[in-house]
């Protein structure tokens, strides 16, 4: 089985589908800072075709066109993927905002603008990214550490360099 080809912007900008969706989202976006995917599939009747949209591109057409405020004026907006909890229900005082981010867009319920919820969101998804993008690095540290201890000093050198690792003090 082959893997499915993603059309490129230029020919998604003439997709009637998407141009339909891409309205009905900003919509969505002036109304309640928010849209859900499934919700917009439904209100267009493209359930039978949901799997050739292509969020990606409605996240960029949004994120780099902008939206309207009241007087007609684009805005630059940000989303953030998010979770169907950020839909179902509302959240209770102290609880973590964890359960309203969503990973990577094809995995998330929707999208919201980056200033839902006073921002907090925002923090929270940038916090998050943060702490996986600092354990990634100390684990690609650790990993080298171990490579560079296995093998001899010349190539160890060099892996412990690439990685931002300190070469071990010699011992008397």
């Amino acid at each position: 089985m082959s893997a499915k080809r993603r059309p490129n912007d230029k020919t998604l900008d003439k997709c009637e589908i998407h141009e339909k969706v891409l309205a009905y989202c900003i919509d969505d976006l002036t109304k309640s800072a928010a849209f859900n995917k499934e919700k917009v599939l439904v209100a267009l009747k493209l359930e039978g075709v949901a799997n050739a949209i292509y969020w990606d591109y409605i996240r960029r057409r949004i994120e780099t066109g902008g939206i309207a405020d009241e007087q007609g004026h684009k805005v630059k907006v940000s989303l953030l993927p998010v979770s169907t909890a950020v839909f179902k229900r509302k959240r209770t005082p102290h609880m973590s905002l964890n359960h309203m981010l969503a990973g990577p867009g094809g995995k998330c319920a929707g999208y919201a603008l980056a200033s839902i919820n006073g921002g907090q969101i925002a923090l929270a998804s940038v916090g998050l990214r943060v702490s996986q993008v600092n354990g990634a690095a100390k684990a690609t540290r650790d990993r080298a550490e171990i490579m560079a201890d296995t093998l001899d000093s010349k190539i160890a050198t060099s892996i412990r360099s690439v990685a931002g690792i300190a070469p071990p003090i010699a011992s008397n």
